[in-house]
């Protein structure tokens, strides 16, 4: 072997052991730096409630949070810093969301779409938006420290209080806007693959999150009189909130708050690709046994002239249901806007296919029925609301039975139409019929009897006494009071 090859063959070991030296620090440096934004994220939530307990007397000692030095957007270690971060956070923004919910759970439940009368002047999104702000307001307020700025503790707590909402309310509204936008431009026929799924829960958290983290820091840096942050400093917060925001969405806490108009796509969908035998069997009985399933109310003029087209191939019906279901999308989104003439136009284009897909007794059907009596109770037209919830409870009675969480839920919808054109004995009636409901599949095992049942219950049974009073049956309403549950041990319970 001559010189030259061994001189080469040492350069080549030595650069070898020189990369792989020089990998292996840069891993440390990255746990390292992961570790050290983690470590000071734990000491300022320490010092932030020991700035609190020093309020009541119980002294903490300070801990010292390490000036974090100056890194690249978006490179490694900026990485590496915002997950030693998020190690911290995540749960902190989760366990204060969980808590905020947990308070206004008995207002939750009543917001539910036909879960009880409230639902018909309670939106959902506006109680989720709700949450996120005081969960933004609770998170920044308890958890983040105040500086030493000569104003008092409560000055400066309500202050980022206000920044946290801010932050927080910006992005649920911005989140919840993709979603209804990724919601209704879903391609036809498409059957999503896992990485528009991931898009679908992904971009809607991106994009909220930077929302928050813009929103936040300009109202921090304009609260403390410097005016607008600047350009840098904005693009930072933005991407370190879009790193929280998608974080969040991943673990499905905007799911159920923001994806209304997509999740209309994705039940549309799920008819085609996830029917199960039992509804398929219901399907066929309702086109091939009118006996067993009798034909809609003629007077009901929203079903009457409406029929399923049996020459319809699967595919074509298929296409009639995803259509009926952006174009129900369509007709929430209007409603939720309180353009409910407007939305109406559109329930009724999608009810015309979906019946004429799916014939007028599938269980699609009677969802879209109630969201055209709610639009119909909102305009003063309660006969016809009535008409349609009755429709509805019709099908879903023959689908599920009468002891079932959809049948309750049409029952409670109805119950609010009576009540708001001041028919308090139907509205009373409805509402034992619903509690009545839930009770039975409550013993059949549809619905679980935990705690958010028995909270449920009581909501029910309290709103039932008060339909008694108003309807002139005080003896009726104190028997209801006393036959209403105690709440669930250890947990507290709103006063009715």
């Amino acid at each position: 072997m001559s010189f030259d090859t061994v001189e080469k063959s040492s350069l080549q070991s030595a650069l070898t052991k020189l990369t792989q030296s020089t990998k292996e620090e840069a891993g440390n440096s990255l746990i390292s730096e992961a570790t050290n934004a983690a470590m000071n994220s734990g000491k300022s939530v320490y010092n932030a409630v020991g700035q609190l307990t020093d309020v009541v007397g119980v002294h903490l000692p300070k801990a010292e949070v390490e000036a974090p030095s100056d890194v690249t957007m978006l490179s490694g270690r900026w990485w590496a810093r915002e997950a030693g971060s998020m190690a911290v956070t995540l749960p902190l923004v989760l366990l204060t969301h969980k808590g905020i919910s947990r308070l206004t759970e008995p207002l939750a439940a009543s917001a539910l779409e036909g879960s009880a009368a409230k639902a018909w002047t309670i939106a959902p999104q506006k109680l989720a938006l709700a949450n996120l702000t005081m969960t933004g307001a609770a998170y920044e307020g308890i958890f983040k420290p105040s500086a030493d700025n000569g104003s008092s503790l409560f000055a400066n707590r309500s202050k980022q209080g206000v920044e946290g909402g801010l932050g927080f309310l910006a992005m649920g509204l911005v989140s919840n806007k993709i979603g209804s936008f990724m919601g209704r431009t879903a391609i036809e026929g498409e059957v999503p693959s896992i990485a528009a799924r991931i898009a679908r829960t992904a971009l809607p958290g991106l994009g909220g999150g930077a929302a928050y983290g813009f929103s936040e820091t300009q109202a921090k840096s304009i609260f403390d009189g410097n005016g607008p942050a600047g350009f840098k400093v904005s693009l930072d917060a933005s991407l370190k909130g879009a790193v929280l925001g998608a974080t969040l969405s991943s673990v499905g806490m905007f799911r159920t708050d923001s994806y209304t108009a997509a999740s209309r796509e994705t039940a549309a969908k799920s008819d085609i690709l996830n029917r199960t035998a039992a509804e398929r069997t219901m399907s066929e009985k309702s086109t091939d046994n009118p006996a067993t399933n009798p034909a809609p109310n003629p007077a009901n003029d929203l079903l009457s002239g409406l029929k399923r087209d049996g020459n319809l191939t699967t595919d074509a019906a298929n296409t009639l249901a995803l259509k009926a279901g952006r174009t129900s999308t369509e007709g929430s989104r209007l409603a939720s806007e309180g353009e409910h003439q407007a939305a109406l136009v559109q329930y009724g284009q999608a009810l015309k296919d979906l019946v004429t897909g799916r014939g007028a007794d599938h269980p699609s059907v009677a969802n879209l029925l109630s969201d055209m009596a709610r639009s119909d109770m909102f305009l003063g037209n309660n006969a016809r609301s009535v008409q349609s919830m009755e429709s509805a409870l019709r099908i879903n009675k023959n689908a599920y039975g009468e002891h079932s969480p959809q049948v309750a839920e049409n029952y409670d919808q109805l119950s609010a139409v009576y009540q708001k054109g001041g028919n308090f004995n139907q509205a009373a009636n409805a509402m034992e019929k619903s509690i009545e409901a839930r009770r039975g599949a409550a013993d059949a095992g549809l619905i679980d009897n935990g705690s958010q049942y028995v909270n449920v219950l009581r909501s029910h049974l309290a709103q039932l006494a008060s339909l008694f009073e108003s309807a002139g049956n005080s003896a009726r309403a104190q028997q209801v009071r006393e036959s209403i549950p105690p709440p669930p041990p250890g947990e507290i319970v709103p006063r009715q």
